[in-house]
């Protein structure tokens, strides 16, 4: 198991910082998309 993670670690780090700009991307919309009479 720890060979496929250093082999593919690459793809790991692509992957998670594409959920971290994707989760970004969707926070920014929300918080943009509501009126801010909740908070």
């Amino acid at each position: 198991m720890k060979d496929w993670i250093v082999n593919n670690l690459g793809i790991i780090e692509m992957l998670m910082s594409g959920v971290l700009v994707l989760g970004f991307c969707a926070w920014q919309y929300w918080s943009v998309s509501r009126p801010d009479k909740g908070e």
